[in-house]
């Protein structure tokens, strides 16, 4: 005879806090790569949408502030949200559309459970770009249990809406010129817009393109700006930088590295020596 697991949500969150991820600030990188990949697969559905990304720092007069995060992505049905937002594990980029594209950060189905290191309810508000115009409010708490309804306020064009109010600690821990800064860390690199707000100023934290995404009158003010990236990142010195261009997926190489001196292939990353 057969039977099922059973999964203690507390446990789970005390294993991701103390075993699998280093810092709580983790759940920052994981809400912008769900948010990131919800923009890829909106893709899918529209093509030629751009999208973007938004981060709002919210205070509240009666506790701890909240954070939320904003995308115009492909959002959930209802249906989906009680696959992939109530069963751990379970990820939305195996099937369906997600299936179409290798341009998915995350993988594992395990992001939203972060927020739970920060936060004891996380509230989702999301619409499908690709089953109708109802919009549905998740709510999920950290003794494992959830609920779906209609949202009241429903969202004008589809995407998710991510809000966690911060625990007394977490808002201690992370005041928002930190949440600033980890955004900035985690979400230089993004190509969607990501824009932070808080106190009625808003910033785009990755409004400059990393040095490999420029051009440069030469070879070796390309170089400069390379190492002084890749000091600023890694917090140390470099001898050298070597690009690296990646070639088109079925071709005999994936990637070759070269001291070539064209400034701007079309497809390139950066190895730092």
């Amino acid at each position: 005879m057969s039977e099922r697991f059973k999964v203690n949500l507390r446990g789970i969150i005390e294993l991701l806090s103390n075993h699998l991820y280093g810092s709580p600030d983790v759940f920052l990188r994981e809400l912008l790569q769900n948010s990131a990949d919800a923009l890829v697969a909106r893709g899918l559905v529209t093509p030629g949408h751009k999208g973007r990304i938004g981060i709002e720092w919210v205070p509240r007069a009666d506790g701890p502030p909240a954070l939320q995060f904003r995308d115009d992505g492909v959002g959930l049905s209802e249906d989906e949200i009680h696959r992939f937002l109530a069963t751990i594990g379970e990820s939305s980029k195996r099937g369906d559309v997600f299936a179409a594209s290798k341009d998915f950060i995350g993988r594992f189905g395990i992001g939203l459970l972060s927020c739970f290191m920060v936060s004891d309810e996380v509230q989702v508000i999301t619409r499908s770009a690709r089953d109708g115009a109802a919009t549905f409010e998740w709510r999920g708490r950290q003794d494992g249990t959830y609920s779906v309804k209609p949202a009241a306020a429903p969202l004008l064009e589809p995407g998710t809406q991510v809000t966690l109010v911060l625990k007394a600690e977490s808002a201690a821990m992370f005041p928002k010129e930190v949440i600033a800064e980890r955004l900035a860390h985690f979400g230089g690199l993004l190509t969607p817009p990501v824009t932070f707000t808080a106190d009625g100023e808003t910033t785009t934290i990755n409004g400059e393109p990393p040095p490999w995404r420029r051009k440069f009158e030469s070879a070796a003010e390309r170089r400069e700006a390379m190492l002084a990236y890749g000091e600023q990142i890694f917090e140390q010195r470099f001898v050298d930088a070597i690009r690296c261009m990646s070639t088109p997926q079925g071709s005999t190489a994936s990637r070759s590295c070269s001291p070539s001196r064209r400034t701007t292939p079309p497809s390139s990353s950066t190895a730092f020596t």
